[in-house]
């Protein structure tokens, strides 16, 4: 007997919300998360075949299913034959109601009738367009932005922002599902100058070239994904990705996940960019083929990026010289647009891999080569950091599917011979209790600029860490979840200037019924860094130790409200002296009948006057834009959401979010200083789809 009730068409926008936060509120950082928005709108719009392979690996890279469900899943249909509803997706090992609910309007559960030929008239039937204009700016004026004589700014050229503070963002795309997509891209950030000549004659001089009316940033990539010996291809801006990120990965990738079992990551190797990152990305071309095992993907990448000039190529405006390179993709100052595209990245690339049912094997190659040389400082902690125009990354990965049990890993080596490598493990024990371990070691001179395997680092080098990872369906509504992230560094660091350990303890405990869902979180981090206070030519390393607890209820009332109330507290203990953080909200969320509108109101309180005692929260925003706030200082905040669908082809957004201190007189410091204690930014969007 089955007493859960699915829509078979439910609310789009609701569903979106719903998987984006199973995904973002495990982690409460400060990600990109567009990509990921964009992925689930591609798959509400073409749901894929729960029943094939190919197409469960889609679900999986979007971190919705891990290798312990898939390998269930498979298990299922080998045994019983292909799922034919969400409800029998039920009664699939590892699949409770909660993912079910997730899952429904991203799949279907037969072939589609649709002939794969491409022809014109398919291209203008069920091709859809898509058209996003975005307005935004913060109200108070930032001490950035106010008048100041000629003379002052010659004196003191980055003393002021070179544009007005609005926010400025177009895009337009066309799909036709599963086969082209085409997307253009324009962007302005707040600070960034659009148009105007009004820069005195000599500061025009220091930016000579670097700077032409219209948007700072273009972006634009066409995408053919095929089913034959063909796959893909891009051009354009694209992203490229392979094994577990340890040789190749670009675009959005996270470190470490609040999942105890997301250890593992499904690369997508060539996929296209419609991403405002200015810097996480390819722009070339890439090309994927496939014969039966077999696999080929060939990339590659010419293009401009940012870089701190240390030594300027005055013959051709470039760079011949850098101390690092540059990945804010600000261009608001004078200073930030000399180092703007200041010298050429090109990637080559390629991988070969075999894959069969229980057993993949890759192989990478990619030679980065830059036109300036790349010189960090002579800070001890950098002695193993790249330096030079040229390097060389080469790595094997693997994945082998035991039964119920994933194991895969992948090994790298970098052009100066350091070595990196990691090796995972994912299984269940009698459907009961699922497990996963990984262990990775990456050499103090393993060196690569387009990483991102797991790990603490941001920079995949001097690091080496065991996870251990479970959780459990304790009865029909307790689960249970915990991981331990033991890691060690045995050089040097930023602010540690020794070799150092840390570690990470992470549990949380979960009742869920079907109106309400409600949760406690700890967290536990200790790292090791400088001690300041103690004066010594080599300073001793100090352990400090952040908590954070979490107590969570969502509930729903009806079709129409929703509700959301959580408590958080963050310890920050360092030589043994504790600072606390505190955040409370409301989150209610309300729904006409039709769904033609809803309206997202937040109300929360905070308290955390150390800035190490900060905490984040994710919040909503329109769409493909992301909030994710760092709640720091003592004061309020609110923020107010609404979505009017007009239409099927308009939808509108307006966004109003303000922060309120109780304990300044001046947000921020620089060019961003606002003179008083509010803080307040709006958020205009209109949609069109044809």
């Amino acid at each position: 007997m089955i007493n859960t009730v699915f829509s078979q068409e439910g609310d789009r926008q609701d569903r979106l919300n719903y998987l984006l936060e199973i995904v973002v509120e495990e982690n409460d950082s400060e990600y990109d998360y567009s990509y990921l928005q964009e992925a689930f709108e591609e798959l509400l719009d073409n749901p894929v075949n729960i029943n094939q392979s190919e197409d469960q690996q889609k679900l999986a890279g979007l971190m919705l299913l891990d290798d312990i469900r898939l390998a269930f899943l498979k298990e299922y249909i080998h045994s019983f034959g292909e799922i034919r509803s969400i409800y029998e997706l039920q009664y699939v090992n590892g699949f409770d109601r909660k993912l079910a609910y997730a899952l429904e309007p991203l799949i279907r559960f037969e072939e589609s009738r649709e002939k794969s030929m491409l022809t014109p008239a398919k291209m203008i039937k069920y091709g859809r367009h898509q058209l996003i204009m975005r307005y935004g700016r913060v109200l108070q004026k930032a001490s950035g932005y106010k008048p100041l004589p000629d003379t002052q700014w010659i004196e003191k050229p980055n003393s002021k922002y070179l544009g007005n503070p609005d926010k400025l963002y177009l895009r337009y795309q066309y799909k036709l599902p599963q086969k082209i997509k085409l997307s253009l891209l324009a962007e302005k950030d707040a600070g960034e100058r659009l148009f105007g000549k009004d820069i005195p004659d000599s500061l025009q001089r220091l930016i000579s070239g670097k700077h032409r009316s219209g948007f700072d940033f273009y972006s634009g990539s066409l995408y053919y994904e095929g089913r034959s010996w063909l796959k893909k291809i891009v051009l354009g801006d694209y992203h490229a990705s392979f094994g577990q990120g340890l040789c190749m990965w670009s675009g959005f990738a996270m470190g470490r996940s609040s999942g105890p079992n997301n250890i593992k990551k499904y690369a997508s190797r060539l996929r296209p960019s419609s991403s405002a990152n200015e810097y996480a990305f390819l722009r070339g071309g890439g090309l994927e083929l496939a014969h039966k095992k077999f696999g080929l993907t060939i990339f590659y990448s010419a293009g401009k990026i940012d870089g701190n000039i240390t030594t300027l190529d005055s013959s051709r405006n470039m760079a011949s010289e850098v101390s690092s390179l540059q990945k804010t993709g600000y261009h608001r100052t004078i200073s930030e647009l000399q180092d703007k595209r200041s010298l050429r990245k090109k990637v080559m690339g390629t991988n070969i891999s075999f894959r069969s049912y229980t057993f993949k094997l890759g192989i990478t190659a990619v030679n980065t080569r830059l036109s300036a040389e790349l010189k960090p400082d002579d800070a001890v902690y950098r002695k193993f950091d790249f330096r030079g125009r040229e390097l060389l990354n080469l790595s094997t990965d693997f994945d082998i599917l035991l039964g119920r049990t994933s194991i895969f890993g992948e090994i790298g080596r970098s052009g100066n011979g350091g070595m990196a490598g990691l090796l995972g493990l994912s299984g269940s024990i009698e459907s009961i209790l699922d497990m996963s371990v990984l262990y990775r070691n990456y050499g103090r001179n393993y060196q690569n600029l387009s990483s991102a395997a797991f790990g603490e680092n941001s920079a995949r080098g001097n690091e080496e860490g065991i996870y251990l990872g479970a959780a459990t369906r304790i009865s029909r509504n307790l689960s249970f979840a915990a991981y331990a992230d033991l890691f060690r560094f045995r050089w040097l660091r930023f602010r540690t200037d020794a070799p150092s350990t840390g570690k990470v303890f992470f549990f949380e405990i979960m009742w869920q019924e079907e109106n309400y869902r409600i949760s406690f979180r700890y967290r536990l981090k200790q790292k090791e860094n400088n001690f300041s206070g103690q004066e010594s030519y080599i300073p001793a390393i100090n352990a400090y130790t952040r908590e954070n607890f979490r107590l969570q209820l969502n509930y729903t009332m009806g079709e129409q409200w929703k509700f959301a109330s959580r408590v958080a507290v963050t310890n920050y203990e360092d030589r043994s002296v504790t600072t606390p953080g505190y955040l409370l909200y409301q989150d209610v969320a309300w729904y006409t009948r039709d769904r033609a509108f809803d309206l997202h109101f937040r109300y929360a309180i905070f308290d955390a006057r150390d800035y190490e005692a900060r905490l984040y929260a994710y919040e909503h925003d329109l769409l493909y834009a992301f909030s994710i706030p760092a709640y720091y200082g003592k004061g309020i905040r609110m923020y107010l959401l609404l979505d009017y669908k007009i239409n099927r082809h308009i939808e509108c957004w307006a966004r109003y979010a303000v922060t309120r201190f109780d304990d300044r007189d001046v947000i921020s410091t620089g060019l961003n200083e606002i003179k008083g204690n509010l803080k307040s930014e709006v958020k205009i969007q209109v949609v069109l789809k044809f």
